[in-house]
Order: structure tokens, then C-alpha cells, then sequence
């Protein structure tokens, strides 16, 4: 029968590299919020803007593509070209 593997790092080894993992990660982490905030404060007003056309082209097309049954009969007996 074949002895067992020596183990190849140490338990200390392994400690350091995943406390360095850990530490790493972390740092990582904060770095990317800090830039997402610099990003969004940074470019707030283009943000909110973008938001407030999408809101709008939405709401536009939403009604360029309303039903004709939701339109009342009196606009459509008015209507100059129907």
C-alpha cells in the first residue's frame, strides 16, 4: 500500500495567503465603491438626465401605441384626417 501524501504547504502557509486573499478582496471592494460614487457624483446631472428622457420616450411610445378602444369616441369624431 502506498504511504500518504506529504501535505504541500504548511497550515501557517495557507493562514497567510488566505488573510493576504482576504485582505485583498476587501481593498478591492472598497476601491470599486469609491469609484462608483466618484462615477455617479461626478456625472449626476447627465444620470438624472438620461433618466428623465428614458422615463419620457417610454411613456411617448407607450402612448404613439395606445389601443384605439382606449381613445375616447368623441376625439375620434373630431379627428380632421379619420
Amino acid at each position: 500500500m502506498a504511504a500518504p501524501k506529504p501535505a504541500l504547504y504548511s497550515p501557517h502557509v495557507k493562514k497567510t495567503v488566505l488573510v493576504y486573499g482576504l485582505l485583498g478582496g476587501v481593498l478591492i471592494a472598497a476601491l470599486q465603491l469609491i469609484q462608483y460614487r466618484f462615477l455617479v457624483l461626478e456625472h449626476s446631472v447627465e444620470i438624472y438626465g438620461g433618466l428623465v428622457a428614458l422615463v419620457f420616450s417610454a411613456l411617448g411610445i407607450w402612448l404613439g401605441l395606445k389601443p384605439e378602444w382606449m381613445i375616447s369616441p368623441v376625439s375620434r369624431q373630431n379627428h380632421p384626417f379619420g
